[in-house]
């Protein structure tokens, strides 16, 4: 029985110590991916890493009038978001989104005139992420952006496949508010900031990417949300640092900081 024993913790010990150089050899070998959290096929991140006590804020459809009222909010909680920007929007307004950037706040592609992408061709779905990306250039003197959120989250495969082409990241979320309502015929609404900071702090968790808008009663809200978070404990982070945070880390560049010789 004492030869058997010693015999099975010396086969243990062998198979521990070759497993151990087998990992020593390739430390680049990283295990399979969450794809709860990112799909690589489709360059597509879903959620933040729920291990950590962090969330993801993005904000959509501006430049707007109301993004002079968020800039300095995020700049109170010293925390920075990643805005998806039209094209013709950003266009009209360097200077704002000069200003987005140069607070470390990062810009990401929500096409030139915000359609919904799977009822449009592949060519006109290129030239919406391409025309919004030639914007961007042109204001910000040739920086270029690596995110990207299609209006709607309206998209399919190739859809992903045109973005991936572009080398963007598409991002999703799972964390939205009723702070921007589609109305036919007529102004878009929300239910007010009562209801926006209610969304987002009922249904927010670790990993949580949070999507709002770039509108008036946002920037009335985000004050309260963002103390929510804090009080929660959960730090604010933009995309490119969540997803450097996922259990297996996916890198992209992030297009934020201050824009020098660029065209008004």
């Amino acid at each position: 029985m004492w030869a058997v024993g010693a015999v099975a913790v010396v086969v243990l010990a062998g198979a521990y110590h070759f497993r151990h150089r087998i990992e020593n050899l390739f430390p680049h070998k990283k295990p399979p991916s969450d794809y709860s959290l990112y799909v690589p096929s489709e360059h597509l991140f879903k959620r933040g890493n729920p291990h950590r006590n962090e969330v993801c804020l993005t904000i959509d459809d501006g430049p707007h009038p109301s993004l002079h009222r968020i800039l300095p909010i995020l700049r109170k909680f010293g925390v920075h978001a990643t805005f998806f920007m039209v094209g013709f929007r950003l266009a009209s307004s360097p200077v704002l989104v000069r200003e987005t950037l140069a607070e470390g706040n990062e810009i990401g592609n929500h096409t030139q005139t915000h359609p919904r992408l799977t009822g449009l061709t592949d060519d006109q779905v290129r030239a919406q992420l391409g025309e919004c990306e030639a914007a961007f250039e042109k204001v910000t003197g040739g920086r270029r952006m690596s995110l990207f959120r299609p209006p709607g989250l309206d998209v399919d495969p190739s859809v992903y496949r045109i973005a991936a082409s572009f080398g963007y990241t598409t991002v999703s979320y799972n964390c939205g508010a009723k702070d921007f309502i589609l109305k036919t015929g007529g102004p878009n609404v929300t239910l007010g900031k009562g209801h926006i900071v209610q969304d987002v702090l009922e249904q927010v968790k670790p990993g949580s990417i949070i999507l709002l808008h770039d509108t008036d009663d946002t920037a009335d809200a985000l004050t309260a949300i963002l103390q929510g978070l804090k009080d929660r404990g959960l730090a604010v982070k933009d995309v490119s640092e969540m997803m450097a945070d996922l259990p297996n880390p996916i890198i992209v560049k992030s297009d934020a900081g201050k824009v020098v010789g660029a065209s008004s």
